[in-house]
C-alpha cells in the first residue's frame, strides 16, 4: 500500500510537466489577412456539409467584408457586403489537404443549398442582394486536392 501512494504523487507531477510542455500560445497578430478575417467573422453563420457518404467536408463562414465592397454601390448609404470562405477537405482531415474558395460581394447572403454534383465537385446555391431583388445563383466549386 505504501508503494502506491509514493507512486500517485510521482504521476501526478509528471502529467502536469507534460502538459505544460505540449500547450502553446502563439501570436499571429502579424498575420493581416487570417487576423482580418476572424475579426470579421458573423456570428452564427457557419455551415458545415458533409458529402459523398463523408468523403469530402464542405466548412462554410461568413464575414463581413469590407474589403470586398465595389466601388459606388452603396452610394449615398450604408450597408454591409459579406463574403463566404469555402473550405473543402477529405475524410475530415483538413490540416493534410483542402481546397480554399472565396465567394465574395454577397449583399444579406442565404445559403440555399449545398449538393453533390460529380466526385470531388459539389454546388452551392446561395440567394443575395436586397430584400425585394432577391436573386439565386449557383456556384460549381471543385474539391479536388
Amino acid at each position: 500500500m505504501k508503494a502506491y501512494l509514493f507512486y500517485i504523487p510521482y504521476f501526478i507531477f509528471f502529467s502536469c510537466v507534460s502538459q505544460e510542455q505540449i500547450l502553446k500560445k502563439i501570436d499571429l497578430s502579424s498575420q493581416q489577412e487570417l487576423n482580418y478575417i476572424f475579426s470579421r467573422i458573423v456570428e452564427k453563420k457557419s455551415t458545415v456539409k458533409l458529402l459523398y457518404k463523408e468523403g469530402l467536408f464542405v466548412s462554410i463562414i461568413e464575414i463581413s467584408d469590407s474589403k470586398a465592397t465595389p466601388e459606388n454601390l452603396f452610394e449615398g448609404y450604408y450597408v454591409s457586403v459579406s463574403s463566404f470562405y469555402i473550405s473543402v477537405f477529405p475524410d475530415g482531415d483538413g490540416y493534410k489537404s483542402s481546397k480554399l474558395h472565396k465567394i465574395e460581394g454577397l449583399i444579406h447572403p442565404k445559403i440555399i443549398d449545398i449538393s453533390e454534383t460529380k466526385y470531388p465537385n459539389f454546388k452551392v446555391k446561395i440567394e443575395h442582394t436586397s430584400y425585394d431583388e432577391r436573386v439565386s445563383e449557383i456556384f460549381e466549386l471543385e474539391g479536388d486536392f
